[in-house]
């Protein structure tokens, strides 16, 4: 069966030469193939070889126990912040759109949903750095800080942002290595899933 492929364009300034007029917008283009459903109205994670290469846990595993500091202060398990019918963590670094783009999205469409716990875990960045992020995008959810990015190679390899929805047990029941409006739609479809019928 053919399968759709959708086109996400993000615009995002480009940095000006001191003394020169300011570089017209640059356009970064993301192409995906719409996933298929599974049985339980999760879309299925399709990668190419060379993506899966960069992954160290998937669907089916369970995400590695964490211990990180918290930017609010003190040490957290990442096991301590689940919620009740899912989780979604992100891996994320100071980038020009991609982990912006997702920390929005998480604040202002992800937040609200009951029985859904969102944590972040900044990774290889400065405090300072996290906060300003974090006020840019309005978001207000927990941040864990990987300072020293052993946490993150637990999971993965070089791209970020990457994002995991954990069911109630800690189970990874989806993931991406990209945030594009391709995975906001296929992260809004996990969640409806495991939220269902509450």
């Amino acid at each position: 069966m053919a399968t759709e492929t959708t086109l996400t364009q993000v615009t995002t300034p480009q940095k000006a030469a001191v003394g020169a007029a300011q570089s017209p917008p640059q356009t970064h283009e993301v192409h995906k193939e719409v996933a298929p459903v599974d049985e339980s109205g999760i879309p299925q994670v399709f990668l190419s070889a060379d993506h899966s290469a960069l992954c160290r846990v998937r669907v089916g595993d369970q995400l590695p126990a964490m211990n990180l500091p918290q930017l609010s202060g003190g040490q957290a398990e990442l096991a301590s912040l689940r919620g009740g019918k899912a989780t979604v963590v992100l891996f994320w670094q100071d980038d020009p759109w991609m982990s912006e783009m997702a920390l929005k999205d998480l604040a202002n469409e992800v937040a609200a949903i009951s029985d859904v716990a969102i944590v972040g875990i900044a990774v290889k960045q400065a405090s300072s750095d996290v906060q300003a992020a974090l006020k840019t995008a309005g978001a207000e959810f927990p941040q864990l800080l990987d300072n020293d990015g052993k946490a993150f190679n637990q999971v993965g390899m070089v791209k970020m942002p990457r994002i995991y929805v954990l069911d109630g047990t800690g189970k990874i029941v989806w993931f991406d290595i990209e945030y594009s409006q391709s995975t906001s739609r296929e992260l809004k479809q996990t969640l409806a899933a495991l939220t269902a019928g509450k």
